[in-house]
């Protein structure tokens, strides 16, 4: 299956209510998502 390497941008973490939503139906069309944590964000 093709993977997509999904990063957040600088407004919200990786595990928001949009990312979250995005991936779960991204993976839904048969693409597996990774998602991570930029550090700057980590720092929040």
């Amino acid at each position: 299956a093709p993977t997509l390497l999904l990063a957040h941008g600088a407004g919200a973490p990786m595990d928001s209510d949009f990312m979250s939503h995005m991936a779960t139906d991204i993976a839904a069309q048969g693409v597996s998502v990774l998602r991570f944590e930029f550090p700057y964000m980590a720092l929040r």
